[in-house]
Order: structure tokens, then C-alpha cells, then sequence
């Protein structure tokens, strides 16, 4: 049985793997109840949470740097002392930032723009400050500068929203964490790079109703050895349309004395080219590194498997046909024996007498004086026949010897009742090949005399034979 219900199981596995997951008959997909193995939710920004929609489009930004020390951070000349030094001005410094959301995919670019340190600094210099930055030959105290930044994400296999960044250009190469809502008003990213002993946290917070104004800041620190505040720049954010966004930049260039040769691209606009900067956006095969739009997830939906109560129902079913078909075939087996047995049992008894056409044609005195025969043992004659009195009678005639096994068997076929001995009843029961008989004598009988009984169960017996007999001469 355990060999059969393990063919049911393997059976039942080899079907599921065709099937669906979620059906009637399969368990519920994982896609379901988490979205992550969901093949058909969304990859997109917008379409996985809205808020995206703030943050697109064109903005215009005042920033300010301040040092580790809380204070703005003044111009210096870059050095071995100060690596870090940029000879223009950090306080008030402009911003204009184009950000773009493409189904799963994200772009910022940015333009910098720094205005120029003041004259007095530059005269107490011994030395050019501003030669190192400008292309253009810019004149410190005159000329400010501008540089380009930006960077790429993704959404993420998590599908939850998150912004994750693939690449970042200029200052921003090391803006690797990921981007998220806090709630409908604050936005949030942990950046920077752990290898490189600097992280960051940015916050942004929209500030009207009409989410066009927002301000926020960035904070730098310092890992390891040398942990702590590094810096922090405190930003306001206003909203453009596009028009206003291409003459900003370009008042902006011309305010702050910013020469055509440090204009970013010399003054090309983003929405022209691809990029900020040449060869910087990424290739296809780069993108889908980590879109989940042209690449694998690894939240996959496992092959369908069917359910418990299913796999229970066709193992109990498939237990009780198969119970059902041992049964009939033990039944049938029986009955096939009990045919036997009778048979070997009538040609034991036909050697003692003459009989004439079927076997079951025997008078109702035939029977009586073949169960007095057999009747012979130590309590011969008390209307019973003795099971030692049976297998005398049947191993001493010429009807084939019966093993112990097959005369148990028979045995119990004789003894109706369970009775441990054979009355003259069972005795033409068994010979009538149907018990039904038995139970019919029983039920009429109840109210007669031993006597009676037997002569009415060898009557009924005997009819019954002549009746058969009497079919089969017709047939």
C-alpha cells in the first residue's frame, strides 16, 4: 500500500508541474500575497508609487556648503594640506536640476554653478587661483564656474518603490543607496560609499500644496578611524517649466561670469544630447545589470504544487478504489474456491451414490443419508458433523486430496453460524452454492421441530436442484 500511494504521489507531482500555480487543484501563487513574485505588477516608477511624480520635471536650487566646523565653507586653493579646495564661492551657489523617470528607469542631470570668490581674496593669493578649474582662462574675482553632475537608477526587484542608483557622474559617482518615501511629503536616500570611509544622508521635504517648492539637506560624513560630520549642504528647491529651466541656465552662465569654455558642453542643453557628459550614460547592457525590466528577477514563482487537501482526496480516493478492487478480487477469489471446494465435495458424496443428470439434483433422502454417513465420528449420530468427521470423509474417496489450508478454507465455508460444527442445514446450504438459502431456512424454520427443519431445508435444496436442472435441459 505505502509502494502503491507513493506511485499516487509521484503520479500527482509529474501532472502539477504542467499546471499553473492558483487554480483549483495547485496552491495559491506567491505573486498572490507578495508582490515581488509577481510577473505581472509593475515595473515602473509612477506606477508603483506615485509620489515619483513630485520629484520629476525641472527645478531651480540655492544651495549652501558648510564645513565640519558648522561654518560656510570659504574659497581655498587646493593643496596637499587641503585636497578638497575649490577657489569659488560656496554660499548661495545655484543649481539646476532635470530629473526624468522612463517606465523603470531614472535620469538627473544637473548643472552647478558657483559664483566667483570675492576680489579681496583673490588679491591676497600669490598665485592664480582659478587656472587649475577654468578652460577658458577664467580671471579669479571675475569669472565664476559650472560643472555638470548627475546620475542613473533603477526601480528595484523588491518592487516597493525604492529607487536604486545604477551610476552616478562628477560629484555624484559615489551616490550608491537607495532613494524612498518616507510618507506622502519626505523623501529620503542613505549614499555614499562605505569602501571609501564617506557617507551621506539626503532628505527632501515639499513644502506647498501644490508641490512645487521644497527644501532639504545633504549630510556628509566621515567612517572608521576618522568618524563624524564632514559637511552639510542645506538646499531650496523651486519648480520650473521647461522654459524657465533653459533661460535660468542661462542668465545664471551670464550673472556669474561663468565663460563659454566652462559652460557645461559649452552651453548645450540636456534635452539635446543623451547625456551631461560623454560617454556617461549607460549601455543597454549596463541598464539591465539591475532593471527589472530587462532582467531577471530573483524573486521567481516556484512550480505550481497541488493542494494538501487535494493530493489527501486523490490518495484517499485512489486507496479506497484500490481497497475496492483487492476486495472484489478476493471475493471473486472466494467465491472461485467455494466452487471448488463444493465441486470436490459433490464428487466425494456421487461416489457413494448413483445419480442421474446434475449434481444438485439430489433427493431430499440422498442428502439425508450422505450427512448421515459423513455423521460417523466420536459423536456420529448427534446431527452434526465434526470438523475431524469432514476431513475423515473427505481424504478417504477419490476426489483429490485437499491440503490443510484448502480444507480450513472449506471448512469455514460449511459452518455458517461459526458454530464450530455443521448441522444438516449449513450441510444443504453449502451444497445450494447460495447462502441465502441458509438464511431463509432460519427464518421460516424458527417455529418447527428439528425433524421438521431438516426435511424442509433438504426439500428446499432438492427443489432447487430439479428447477436448475430443468433450465439447463431447456437451454
Amino acid at each position: 500500500m505505502i509502494a502503491v500511494r507513493a506511485g499516487v504521489l509521484l503520479q500527482l507531482w509529474q501532472a502539477a508541474q504542467s499546471l499553473e500555480c492558483g487554480t483549483w487543484i495547485t496552491n495559491d501563487c506567491l505573486g498572490a500575497k507578495d508582490i515581488r513574485y509577481d510577473k505581472d505588477y509593475p515595473t515602473g516608477f509612477i506606477e508603483q508609487d506615485v509620489r515619483w511624480k513630485k520629484w520629476e520635471g525641472f527645478w531651480a536650487a540655492e544651495l549652501t556648503s558648510y564645513g565640519e566646523d558648522g561654518k560656510i565653507v570659504e574659497p581655498a586653493i587646493p593643496d596637499a594640506s587641503n585636497p578638497y579646495g575649490f577657489p569659488y564661492k560656496s554660499e548661495n551657489y545655484k543649481g539646476y536640476y532635470n530629473n526624468t523617470f522612463v517606465g523603470s528607469r531614472f535620469i538627473f542631470n544637473r548643472y552647478t554653478m558657483h559664483p566667483p570668490p570675492d576680489a579681496s581674496w583673490c588679491n591676497a593669493l600669490p598665485v592664480d587661483a582659478v587656472s587649475s578649474y577654468s578652460q577658458g582662462g577664467g580671471v579669479c574675482g571675475v569669472n565664476g564656474f559650472s560643472f555638470a553632475e548627475g546620475g542613473y537608477g533603477v526601480t528595484s526587484y523588491e518592487k516597493n518603490g525604492e529607487l536604486n542608483m545604477l551610476k552616478g557622474y562628477g560629484k555624484l559617482q559615489e551616490v550608491l543607496g537607495p532613494f524612498r518615501w518616507v510618507d506622502d511629503e519626505t523623501l529620503m536616500a542613505n549614499v555614499g560609499n562605505p569602501d571609501a570611509m564617506y557617507g551621506a544622508m539626503d532628505v527632501l521635504v515639499w513644502l506647498n500644496e501644490a508641490d512645487t517648492v521644497a527644501a532639504g539637506s545633504l549630510s556628509r560624513f566621515f567612517l572608521g578611524d576618522n568618524a563624524g560630520l564632514a559637511g552639510t549642504v542645506t538646499i531650496t528647491l523651486n519648480k520650473l517649466t521647461e522654459a524657465q529651466f533653459i533661460q535660468g541656465v542661462k542668465d545664471t552662465y551670464s550673472d556669474l561670469g561663468v565663460l563659454p569654455a566652462d559652460q557645461v558642453q559649452g552651453g548645450t542643453f540636456p534635452m539635446e544630447t543623451l547625456s551631461l557628459v560623454d560617454g556617461s550614460y549607460p549601455s543597454e547592457e549596463e541598464w539591465c545589470t539591475i532593471d527589472p525590466e530587462c532582467s531577471e528577477s530573483p524573486y521567481q514563482e516556484p512550480a505550481a504544487t497541488l493542494k494538501a487537501g487535494i493530493i489527501a482526496a486523490f490518495i484517499t480516493v485512489a486507496s479506497v478504489l484500490i481497497i475496492i478492487a483487492l476486495i472484489a478480487f478476493f471475493l471473486w477469489r472466494l467465491k472461485q474456491q467455494r466452487h471448488r471446494y463444493r465441486n470436490m465435495f459433490m464428487k466425494r458424496i456421487a461416489e457413494n451414490i448413483h445419480l442421474e443428470g446434475h449434481l444438485d439434483c439430489m433427493t431430499e433422502d440422498q442428502l439425508a443419508e450422505e450427512f448421515k454417513r459423513i455423521d460417523t465420528g466420536a459423536k456420529g449420530g448427534d446431527g452434526y458433523l465434526e470438523k475431524e468427521e469432514l476431513k475423515e470423509f473427505m481424504q478417504s474417496g477419490k476426489a483429490g486430496k485437499l491440503s490443510n489450508n484448502d480444507f480450513n478454507a472449506m471448512w469455514v465455508a460449511l459452518d455458517f453460524d461459526h458454530s464450530g460444527k455443521v448441522d444438516f442445514i449449513e450441510f444443504c446450504t453449502f451444497l445450494s452454492r447460495c447462502g441465502q438459502e441458509y438464511d431463509e431456512v432460519e427464518g421460516l424454520q424458527k417455529g418447527l421441530t428439528r425433524k421438521d427443519k431438516t426435511s424442509h431445508a433438504a426439500g428446499l435444496i432438492s427443489r432447487k436442484g430439479h428447477h436448475q436442472q430443468a433450465v439447463e435441459g431447456a437451454v
